[in-house]
């Protein structure tokens, strides 16, 4: 039992567990210190949907049982980015969509798309009266913003996954920075939410998901600015759900990418061994 506990409790889900952790603070200030007007039980639903829907896919696939953490990272991304007070259907959409791209588009490391992104633009851009982005219910003190800054640097460094972080704010501002240098737009309206406390969990717990982005520094960087400025174009042109979209093309190019040089490194010993093979005909015949 122990040792059972020793290999599940390795780096991997000690980040998730982090991650869990820090998502459930972000949710208890939500309805606790800011008293936002959300319904608690759409996130209950939500959960359930995504625990039990991961749980049995997993199952259908590998023929095995395993606890799906996971899924209460992406159940709580979808509750906290995402606003419907009416009804839980885009919840619930969110979450299918969500787990279900995870056993569908995949590459040869793992699933394509961050699985609470690519739920949550799927109801943004397919239910626009029914849901909408949840910034505009984060308000308060700077120390609150903060806190939450300093928890989301820590949850992201012990990822890995910083470097990806910071060139994506870093290649933000100063796009931003430009624009407003060229215009008479404030670099603050240009950046808009993407520095308040929404920004920050789609920054520090979204697009650095270890699952579907690279794990060295050099591609970390390049898949960040690559983010930032396909965001800063859609931002542009007033896309509301612009980092969404933007972590899902940037996604799908890197798996594309992967998929070509998984393709090349398999095929290279199969030409490598022909050619060993053609070669050692030739000397024979020779002899």
């Amino acid at each position: 039992m122990k040792q059972a506990f020793a290999k599940w409790f390795h780096r991997g889900n000690r980040s998730q567990l982090l991650q869990c952790v820090a998502l459930a603070g972000y949710i208890a200030i939500l309805h606790f210190y800011l008293g936002v007007d959300r319904i608690f039980w759409h996130f209950l639903a939500t959960l359930a949907v995504c625990f039990f829907l991961d749980l049995l896919l997993f199952r259908a696939r590998s023929g095995i049982w395993r606890f799906p953490l996971s899924s209460f990272i992406t159940a709580m991304g979808i509750y906290i980015l995402t606003r419907s007070r009416f009804t839980v259907v885009p919840y619930l959409c969110a979450a299918v969509v969500a787990i279900g791209n995870k056993y569908i588009f995949r590459n040869p490391k793992s699933h394509v798309f961050n699985p609470a992104n690519i739920g949550i633009l799927t109801v943004f851009a397919f239910m626009p009266h029914l849901a909408l982005p949840g910034s505009d219910q984060w308000s308060g003190t700077p120390q609150l913003l903060a806190l939450i800054y300093l928890t989301g640097v820590a949850v992201a460094a012990y990822a890995r996954r910083l470097t990806l972080a910071l060139s994506y704010i870093l290649a933000l501002l100063l796009f931003s920075w430009l624009r407003s240098w060229a215009s008479d737009l404030s670099i603050f309206y240009l950046l808009g939410p993407a520095i308040g406390t929404s920004g920050v969990v789609f920054t520090f717990h979204m697009i650095t998901d270890p699952m579907t982005t690279p794990a060295s520094r050099r591609r970390q960087f390049i898949f960040g600015v690559a983010v930032a400025a396909v965001d800063f174009v859609l931002r542009y042109f007033e896309v509301f759900y612009a980092p969404f979209m933007a972590l899902a093309l940037i996604s799908a190019l890197y798996s594309a990418w992967l998929a070509l040089t998984w393709q090349a490194s398999v095929e290279a010993p199969a030409q490598n061994k022909k050619a060993r093979s053609f070669a050692s005909g030739l000397t024979l015949s020779r002899q």
